[in-house]
């Protein structure tokens, strides 16, 4: 599993699964957005996660970059791009959603978009090792 460096993979003892199983597949996109291009660019990346859980989400991204904030800090234009409130930098949205938990196996389906032109979709497979979810698989479904 890609993490950035002092970040760890989360135990599956400190959350539940489908709240461990969205911080992995997060965890995951956000490597394939941290080029150094990437990181001028945005001012942060927003996630879609229960408010009740939101400690353990901003906990599990502390060390980010850009910077990961709960989805209520950015704005949406009229063409639908994402900005970051706190910086006027454009963003980047994020949402998991957990498809399906089978005893060791998942699916999470990933969609962000920073701007109508920039968006896209994948599913991405997770299985359980050594009490901890690991990416397996990544199919993107849709680009644009």
């Amino acid at each position: 599993m890609a993490t950035r460096a002092g970040q760890k993979p989360l135990a599956v003892a400190a959350v539940d699964d489908a709240a461990a199983l969205m911080i992995a597949a997060y965890r995951f996109e956000f490597a394939l957005h941290a080029s150094d291009a990437d990181r001028a660019e945005f001012g942060g990346f927003f996630l879609d996660y229960p408010p009740e859980r939101e400690g353990q989400f901003l906990e599990a991204f502390a060390r980010n970059s850009p910077p990961v904030r709960q989805k209520r800090w950015c704005r949406m234009t009229t063409g639908q791009a994402v900005i970051d409130q706190m910086t006027g930098k454009a963003g980047v949205s994020f949402v998991a959603e957990v498809k399906k938990i089978e005893g060791e196996r998942a699916l999470v389906m990933m969609n962000w978009w920073s701007d109508p032109d920039l968006a896209a979709g994948a599913l991405i497979g997770l299985e359980r090792q050594d009490g901890q979810w690991q990416v397996t698989g990544y199919q993107p479904i849709w680009v644009r």
